[in-house]
Order: C-alpha cells, then structure tokens, then sequence
C-alpha cells in the first residue's frame, strides 16, 4: 500500500501540464479576476476565452486553489493544504465536467480517496483509504449512483463487510464478518428492500 501511494505521488509531482500557445501566452491571474459568461471563463475586461491558470491563495499568500482553463473552458483544478501539500486533484473534459480519476489526499500526503469520473458523473471504482493508507472500501458507481460490489475492510484488511447495489438499492447477499474472519451476519435484500436476515 505504501509503495502504491509513493508511486501515485511522484507520478503527479512529475506531470506538467503543457498548454496549447494560444493558452501559454496568457499570464496567470488570481481567481477573483476570472468571470464566467455563460460557462465560458473570461478575464476581466477580456473578449477572449481565459486560457491559463487562475489561483485562489490562503491569506498568508499559499496557493490554495490553481484552476486551469484552456479556450475559457476549465480542464484541471488543483487544491493544497495550507501546508503546501497537495489535497486534491480533478481533470474535466472538454465540456468542463469532471472526467478521469479525481484523487484527494490528507495533510501529510497520504491518499485518502480515489474515484472515477466520466462526463460529470462518478463512473467506475471508487477507493476509501485511512489516514496510514490502508484500504478502507472499495466499490463501484455508474451514472453516479452505486452499481456493483461494495467492500469494506478492517485495518489489518481483512473483510469487514461484502455488499451489493444495483443502480443505488441494496441488492443481493450482504456478507459481514468479524476481523477475525468469522461470519457475523448474512442478509438479503432485493430493490432496496429487506427480504430475509440470518
């Protein structure tokens, strides 16, 4: 698990994003100087799409947020913790919806969520992670709702629970088990309802 968060670390560190030379020959400006018109950005005063980076800062003057917009369209967004480490990270198609895997992370770097995005809506796996890294659930989500097997794990990762859901209702066997790996409880439910329980 740890070799797994160092390499999603340095992966990102080691990424530039290049913008077009249309994009690269516009300065970056803070947030506040950024203006949406009818979900296009502009800059103050401009008639052309942004293009380029847009930063919210903390008070102290620490990048807090780095937005970037090629042709006034946002396609990557980046937040820090105001003690520089990075916290989250989302990429966006080319209609400006969440696309790609967004990923946060803790204050001390350790990733803490990873969830799959396609056209705005979550869409694929999604990870839960504890503040040592240690996988906390693992599950599935389509058009924004759960769909498929969800897990749950103990700490040492041994199974907490096994469940299911189709299209956002409880579906199918749900499973939990002690960390020890003994059965704890059996159900069955069917579109979201409770049909028997051993």
């Amino acid at each position: 698990m740890f070799t797994f968060r160092l390499g999603v670390t340095a992966i990102l560190a080691a990424a530039v994003f290049t913008l077009p030379p249309r994009a690269r020959a516009q300065s970056a400006v803070t947030a506040a100087d950024i203006e949406l018109r009818n979900g296009i950005a502009f800059a103050l005063g401009s008639s052309t799409p942004f293009s380029g980076a847009a930063t919210r800062s903390f008070p102290d003057g620490q990048a807090a947020t780095t937005t970037t917009y090629v042709n006034g369209i946002r396609v990557e967004k980046r937040n820090w913790h105001q003690n520089g480490m990075l916290s989250s990270h989302t990429v966006y198609d080319g209609e400006g919806q969440i696309a790609g895997t967004m990923r946060h992370w803790d204050g001390n770097g350790t990733l803490r969520e990873s969830h799959a995005w396609v056209a705005g809506k979550e869409n694929g796996q999604s990870h839960i992670y504890d503040h040592r890294g240690n996988l906390v659930k693992s599950g599935s989500w389509t058009d924004g709702v759960r769909h498929g097997e969800e897990v749950w794990y103990y700490t040492n990762g041994a199974v907490r629970w096994t469940t299911m859901f189709d299209r956002g209702n409880r579906t199918g066997v749900w499973i939990q088990y002690g960390e020890n790996g003994k059965l704890l409880t059996r159900s069955t439910w069917e579109s979201g309802k409770l049909v028997s329980r051993g």
